[in-house]
């Protein structure tokens, strides 16, 4: 089965668009982004498990797997099949996220160093890849490309409240 993209702001994974909303705007942004150019997550090759939090409950699970230039990035709310095509083992990164602090994280605005070690940000996994995923965030657009999906997401929210 074929992993599902983040096309849609009102898809997520846990199927409450409420509850993940933000981070479904976010993570959709960033699908879009990658596809554009897959050239931003350069040599990175890892598959990252992202799962957000809302008041310290799980609300959705997104994966990101980069493969380098090999192929193109893939951004999904179902587990990727990585593939045996090499012998090489593919680093797999579980990062938890509250959803208040993953836009934060997307913009710039909280560091991996600084999420990772005051605990807003919990990684599984080698830290050193985990922390690479801030430079693709940065090169996708961080601050400008974040501002415009929470324009989205605030634009989306205002229509439903009507």
């Amino acid at each position: 089965m074929a992993p599902t993209r983040t096309n849609s702001a009102s898809t997520t994974a846990s199927g409450n668009a409420g509850d993940l909303s933000l981070a479904t705007t976010l993570f959709t942004e960033l699908d879009r982004e990658l596809q554009a150019n897959p050239r931003l997550v350069g040599s990175l090759r890892a598959l990252f498990c992202i799962r957000v939090t809302r008041r310290g409950l799980r609300k959705g699970e997104w994966y990101l797997l980069c493969r380098g230039q090999t192929s193109p990035p893939l951004v999904s709310t179902a587990m990727p099949s990585v593939g045996h095509e090499r012998k090489e083992k593919l680093p797999v990164v579980m990062i938890e996220i509250d959803q208040r602090d993953l836009f934060n994280f997307f913009s710039g605005g909280l560091n991996s160093y600084k999420a990772i070690t005051t605990g807003r940000v919990r990684v599984a996994g080698d830290l050193t890849v985990a922390m690479a995923l801030e430079d693709v965030f940065r090169k996708a657009g961080g601050v400008e490309k974040t501002m415009q999906s929470l324009r989205m997401y605030e634009q989306t929210r205002a229509t439903a409240k009507l």
